[in-house]
């Protein structure tokens, strides 16, 4: 029969039993339950990137155009609605010709008549390229 002793310490080793200076039992920390908020956040952020991975995916899916690498030709006219038209002409232009610069294209203008405040009545624009072989298509 174990002695007093014996089941004593045993009991403190469980930690059922009076709790001494000299051995203060097991410190571990209390797991704390994970918050419904952090899986909300995780949740909605998983279904974020979803959207965004189906977008890219169907854009991949798409067969390429055989005319992405050819040179465009846009032709703007102010046409109707007099001076304002041809000033939204250039704004307009103006925007052509940055969205090319940032895709590295050069631009080269064909045709363009000033109006009287600065705008277009009529604006040609080649988009080209650039390319490293002369002879690429």
């Amino acid at each position: 029969m174990p002695s007093s002793a014996t089941s004593l310490r045993w009991a403190v080793i469980c930690g059922n039993g009076p709790r001494t200076s000299r051995w203060p039992g097991p410190s571990w920390p209390k797991p704390t339950p994970p918050s419904a908020t952090s899986f909300g956040a995780e949740a909605s952020a998983a279904e974020a990137d979803i959207d965004r991975l189906g977008q890219e995916f169907r854009l991949l899916l798409l067969p390429k155009d055989p005319n992405d690498g050819r040179d465009v030709i846009v032709e703007i006219r102010g046409a109707e609605g007099g001076e304002e038209a041809n000033l939204f002409a250039r704004d307009l232009f103006e925007m052509f010709q940055a969205f090319g610069a940032r895709q590295g294209w050069r631009t080269e203008v064909i045709a363009a008549q000033p109006s009287d405040l600065g705008g277009y009545s009529d604006v040609t624009v080649v988009f080209r390229r650039w390319r490293l072989d002369p002879d690429e298509a």
